[in-house]
């Protein structure tokens, strides 16, 4: 089932500007001791069940302290099988290890995981209108090509595959299709970031983007895998770079016949 660990690291020295990159190395590193096997499939597979992110939403997260030596941040999990090893591996009291250029030295002092059954994600009903907001710079993937805007179909394409490749009850063949006729964009208000491509040594750059998207199904045939899958993406994380802190998002489903926007959900502190 989707999981999620709210991990609380304490540092021996302020956290550097962009902590995001040295904890991808660190989780790697915590993982790899759990289990080589383990690290090893995480890093060769294409859809990668794992993501992780710093922004701060519901007084959790981020870089904290006028020392700046407490760093809290979420690693989800979109399979059953990984929970123990990652309850294991990030066990408070473990130190972190040291791999080359580590920016972050301290220990595991709090660990606390929520979980959500699939069958709840499926059974919340359907919607014809959610709002996604994308709180950490997010970047769209389809094939080679990246895109730095919202786009309805590709957002859900990428999390209907995340879904079909873990979930216990894959979607039907057709929702693809279904997803690529029938969404809409209702809105959409994002900013574009330029930023160093995570994990490259060439100075290449990327452009991501944060904000709001909200999208809308006229059909009954999309109204469900819509509500599903955006209930499913704050676990799933959206588009390319996850394990580096892209693509974290907060959501919100209207109820079928709601006639009125939703809540603004942009309340998180990004880092």
């Amino acid at each position: 089932m989707p999981s999620t660990l709210l991990l609380t690291l304490q540092l021996e020295g302020p956290a550097p500007d962009g902590p995001h990159i040295p904890l991808h190395a660190i989780s790697y590193q915590l993982i790899n001791h759990a289990s080589s096997v383990e690290a090893r499939r995480l890093h060769e597979t294409q859809l990668n069940p794992l993501s992780q992110h710093l922004a701060r939403t519901a007084g959790f997260g981020g870089v904290l302290g006028h020392d700046r030596r407490t760093l809290q941040f979420r690693l989800n999990t979109l399979d059953d099988a990984l929970l123990p090893l990652l309850q294991d591996a990030f066990a408070p009291g473990l130190p972190l290890p040291e791999p080359r250029g580590a920016l972050l030295r301290g220990q595991v002092i709090g660990q606390v995981t929520a979980m959500q059954d699939y069958d709840d994600l499926l059974e919340g009903g359907p919607s014809r209108a959610v709002r996604m907001t994308f709180m950490t710079p997010t970047v769209l993937r389809s094939g080679n090509q990246f895109h730095a805007r919202p786009r309805a179909a590709w957002t859900y394409h990428g999390l209907l595959r995340r879904w079909n490749a873990f979930a216990p009850r894959a979607f039907r063949p057709d929702v693809w299709s279904a997803l690529t006729d029938d969404l809409r964009t209702d809105q959409e208000a994002t900013r574009i970031h330029t930023l160093a491509v995570p994990g490259s040594s060439r100075h290449e750059t990327l452009q991501a983007f944060t904000g709001t998207l909200d999208v809308r199904t006229g059909t009954e045939r999309s109204a469900g895998p819509l509500g599903t899958l955006t209930r499913f993406a704050p676990f799933a994380g959206v588009g390319a770079k996850t394990m580096y802190g892209f693509g974290a998002v907060q959501t919100h489903v209207w109820a079928p016949d709601a006639e009125h926007p939703p809540p603004d959900t942009a309340d998180a502190e990004f880092y």
